[in-house]
């Protein structure tokens, strides 16, 4: 079973450290929500699919 991972961040947080914007970041976590590769709720983050993850990672 996977570990959810807390997530102390905030979306803008996260936005800012990758040089996006808040909107995209959450559009993006849901987009992975819906394809099944991660959880996700107010306070942690669970990685579902972590083949998928790393498929999405390399293509860069």
């Amino acid at each position: 079973m996977n570990q959810p991972v807390h997530r102390d961040l905030t979306l803008s947080e996260i936005a800012s450290m990758v040089a996006s914007f808040q909107e995209v970041v959450c559009r993006l976590l849901y987009q992975f929500r819906s394809e099944g590769i991660i959880e996700i709720d107010r306070a942690s983050i669970t990685i579902q699919n972590a083949e998928a993850l790393e498929n999405l990672i390399n293509a860069g």
